[in-house]
């Protein structure tokens, strides 16, 4: 009998949930599935996989149709009949398809029950009365008798006790010897990023992962704080003033008196100033002369003025004295010594509020139990700040203190996480699930709206296929290794073949009872 045929064309745009959907709708008989060179939905070995994990739980017999050599390939690869061509396949001869056994839903041929009504127990035979209207000799057993019947109990129940010991036994040993496996699956992982924006209500009591909402609670932490840095510019200033001698030429016929701190300086260019270090006497008479020591008013280098500069006398004594050096004034010296800049003061501030801020999410940190700061959302406001010193002055030493508040939002870390895994769960296929080991969030920047808070956040994960351990350890009971790791292979994307061992080794198949079968998987990067 001829069975009935479907020919099923796919579309070059039709991605695989359209695929799954259109052979839902497909009744049993020969399905032959028409697929484009340039296909979406099997553009890639485990979209070929998964077509043929559909095909062998459906109804239909499944054969792909492409003139494109490599997805013929793939489709022989996990077991599915592929022809270049329709007329091809109609005429071809199609392989046989695998044996599957299903015991979980088969009964068991082997469940017989003992019923109790089945069994007869023969009675004993009453020994007759040797006296009319007297009761039979056992109704009232002898000592020996009774001693006998005790006898029987002990007997009875050491062979109860030692039967059980010898089940207890064999049930051990049963455990050492019943075979078991372990299998380690690699699972290929990839790459996937997120890009979603977070919806923070402070006023709500709890929020709504599915949705990217989270419920948040405003909190702030005032903190002082002190910093201190060198500063680095320098230049020059005056250190030691010049010093020299001046000589005093009298006016006058009576002597005069130079006091102590008498000032005299240049008369060309920038005035330089000298005072007298000690008091002297000009003796009486016109052109009389006296040598006095002085030295620079200012400290520096503008002190060593050359010989002949110093020549005229300040205050009422020049009426009295003239005065000249003849010989150049020295010994002004000047010394490196650093001074404030506007940048300086920018960088100290800016380094103290980085400070404070890194305190600030701390200390917000620590009175959380079940929450988490929302990343992004710490904000720091000044109070007071204070420096000791204006920009330009001369000091080896800025110094800078601040007052500050630090402010954030709190989450609830379930729904944040619950909300990461949604956003990177969007649009990903079934068969495939999220890692939640490794995801990162990296944050955008805060903004308020009408409804709240919105964080932009961008989330990177890792994805590999989904593995329903029960029903693979049912899967594979039974089989030889090679047969399960063919198996494994063929409807799991692994990154390298499973690792199967049967302990004992020379036992050669899988186990019978699925928990005997220890299923790891590690996902590994591709």
């Amino acid at each position: 009998m001829s069975r009935a045929e479907t020919v099923l064309r796919l579309g070059t745009a039709e991605g695989f949930p359209a695929l799954r959907r259109r052979l839902s709708g497909v009744a049993a008989g020969l399905l032959y599935l028409v697929v484009p060179s340039d296909s979406r939905a099997l553009e890639t070995p485990v979209r070929m996989r998964l077509l043929a994990r559909l095909a062998d739980r459906a109804p239909y017999r499944m054969v792909v149709v492409s003139g494109d050599r490599k997805l013929r390939r793939w489709a022989k690869a996990t077991g599915i009949a592929a022809f270049a061509s329709l007329e091809g396949a109609r005429a071809g001869r199609l392989p046989g398809r695998r044996l599957r056994l299903r015991l979980e839903s088969a009964a068991d041929p082997l469940a017989l029950r003992l019923r109790p009504e089945s069994v007869r127990v023969a009675e004993p035979a009453k020994r007759p009365s040797p006296l009319p209207g007297f009761p039979s000799p056992r109704a009232r057993p002898w000592p020996a008798a009774r001693a006998e019947a005790a006898l029987g109990r002990r007997a009875a129940g050491i062979l109860i006790g030692i039967a059980a010991g010898a089940l207890l036994l064999f049930l051990f040993a049963a455990v050492l010897i019943v075979p078991g496996a372990e299998v380690e699956l690699a699972l290929a992982t990839y790459s996937v990023e997120r890009s979603v924006v977070l919806q923070v209500d402070e006023g709500a009591g709890s929020g709504d992962p599915a949705s990217l909402l989270l419920a948040g609670r405003a909190i702030e932490v005032g903190l002082s704080g002190f910093e201190q840095v060198a500063t680095g510019a320098k230049r020059d200033i005056p250190d030691e003033p010049a010093r020299g001698a001046v000589i005093f030429i009298n006016r006058r016929s009576e002597l005069t008196l130079i006091p102590e701190g008498a000032v005299v300086s240049t008369s060309a260019g920038t005035i330089i100033r000298f005072r007298t270090v000690e008091e002297a006497v000009v003796p009486g008479g016109f052109g009389a002369q006296a040598r006095v020591e002085v030295e620079a008013v200012e400290a520096g280098l503008s002190g060593n003025v050359p010989a002949l500069a110093v020549n005229r006398v300040e205050g009422a004594l020049a009426l009295q004295v003239g005065v000249l050096n003849d010989e150049p004034m020295e010994g002004g010296t000047v010394q490196q010594a650093g001074y404030v800049t506007s940048e300086e003061k920018a960088q100290l501030r800016a380094a103290l509020l980085q400070r404070l801020t890194l305190e600030g999410e701390n200390s917000l940190g620590e009175g959380l139990a079940e929450e988490i700061l929302l990343p992004g959302s710490v904000q720091l406001t000044v109070q007071r700040e204070v420096y000791d010193q204006p920009v330009g002055a001369i000091a080896d030493l800025l110094s800078l203190e601040m007052r500050v508040v630090v402010s954030g939002v709190a989450v609830s870390e379930e729904e944040l996480r619950a909300a990461t895994l949604e956003a990177l769960t969007r649009g990903l296929d079934p068969a495939f699930r999220v890692l939640e080991e490794g995801m990162t969030l990296i944050p955008g920047e805060i903004s308020s709206t009408d409804d709240g808070i919105a964080l932009p956040i961008t989330v990177q994960g890792r994805f590999a296929s989904s593995v329903d351990a029960a029903s693979l350890r049912d899967r594979i009971r039974g089989m030889s290794p090679d047969s399960a790791a063919a198996y494994l292979e063929r409807h799991l994307d692994l990154s390298s073949p499973p690792k199967i061992t049967v302990n004992p080794g020379w036992w050669g198949r899988m186990p019978l009872l699925p928990w005997r079968i220890d299923l790891t998987s590690l996902p590994e990067e591709v």
